[in-house]
């Protein structure tokens, strides 16, 4: 399929279109088998936006396919800081401290506590959909290039 070095969301949305046809199913079918909504189906095939875990986990198992491998594209695609990233690792090596330091507690607290955002009014109909990770919200802030770098007087 692709290189996932250069595009790991084009990889994604290339491996579940793939999957879709092989399938042999419409948009409207991979919809009712997962539950999700038109724009969500469709932005993770064609690659417009990161599709959240709980969205990959639908569409692997209406496409009868392994979830691993794209959980592993979209983590290689997700656009969360590296501290993020490293946070299990970082958990290890506080556990073998037998004391960990404020800044490691208060670390975890963080993580744990606010992992999640209430979308309030959205999927009323099933309130286990109401809470979404942070990571499919989280868009990282920057500069268009060098155009930017022009505007900034860079």
């Amino acid at each position: 399929m692709g290189d996932v070095d250069e595009d790991p969301l084009a990889e994604l949305a290339s491996r579940l279109r793939t999957l879709r046809v092989q399938r042999g199913l419409q948009m409207g079918g991979l919809q009712q088998r997962t539950g999700l909504g038109r724009t969500t189906v469709s932005q993770a095939l064609n690659g417009q936006a990161l599709p959240s875990e709980a969205t990959l986990v639908a569409l692997a198992k209406a496409l009868g396919a392994d979830v691993e491998p794209l959980l592993a594209l979209r983590n290689a695609a997700s656009p969360v800081p590296q501290a993020r990233r490293n946070y299990p690792q970082l958990v290890r090596a506080t556990r073998l401290k037998a004391q960990p330091s404020f800044e490691e507690r208060y670390l975890r607290y963080v993580a744990e506590r606010h992992s999640q955002l209430t979308v309030v009014g959205l999927d009323l109909s099933r309130p286990e959909r109401a809470r979404w990770p942070l990571d499919a919200a989280y868009l990282e802030l920057g500069t268009g290039g060098a155009a930017g770098r022009l505007a900034c007087g860079q």
